[in-house]
């Protein structure tokens, strides 16, 4: 009778074993892939695919060795994760007096309220930490910049800026934290150098990311 009643308790338990085993195993599984996803995967019934393209676009202030003072900038950047995890990326940064007209008709200033600038277009080759909430970026890479320097001042006292267009390198370092793992906010670091024009900027941006493939 005991050995009866030890065979049922077994063949109870066993499967109860299994699927506890099962279910703790799937749960550790999914918080790891949650954590750090490697691979598609599906989270608050969203699909998403890591190591997609994104985009940062941002604003901020830096500082201007050639004029040696300080200047706002702006900057926009797009990113291309190749399957070596070694990634590509294509933008735009400028760095200027001012970047909003406030003495014309024009939105962005027309050149004659440009007393100095540099505009920097640029291709670049960099690495990428993807985390669930975090995404961090380091890159550097050939820019042509244009824009206008310091010329001469006449005998009224006058200042003239002369335009200039020469090769240079950009590199940016760049944090975002994720409010959604497509969508965020971070910092960027970024400098442009030619030589005509040198600077370095601080920019808030913000993080878009083509991750999100479908929604459950």
């Amino acid at each position: 009778m005991q050995v009866v009643i030890f065979n049922r308790m077994i063949k109870i338990k066993y499967p109860l074993l299994l699927v506890i085993f099962s279910l703790a195993s799937f749960n550790l599984f999914a918080q790891v892939e949650t954590k750090n996803p490697t691979s598609e995967f599906i989270f608050r019934g969203r699909h998403y695919i890591p190591g997609s393209p994104w985009l940062n676009v941002g604003a901020g202030y830096g500082y201007n060795f050639t004029e040696e003072q300080g200047e706002p900038n702006f900057f926009v950047d797009m990113h291309y994760q190749l399957k070596s995890k070694h990634c590509l990326g294509l933008g735009f940064a400028t760095s200027r007096d001012q970047i909003l007209d406030s003495d014309g008709a024009n939105i962005f200033l027309p050149h004659n309220y440009v007393r100095h600038s540099t505009n920097s277009l640029h291709t670049t080759y960099g690495r990428r930490i993807e985390r669930m909430g975090h995404n961090l970026g380091f890159f550097i890479g050939p820019a042509y910049n244009w824009g206008y320097i310091f010329d001469y001042t006449d005998a009224d006292g006058q200042d003239f800026h002369s335009p200039y267009g020469e090769f240079g390198v950009y590199a940016n370092i760049n944090y975002s934290y994720k409010l959604f793992y497509d969508v965020g906010v971070g910092a960027s670091l970024w400098a442009s150098y030619c030589n005509s024009y040198s600077v370095v900027g601080l920019s808030l941006h913000l993080y878009f990311s083509t991750a999100f493939k479908r929604q459950l």
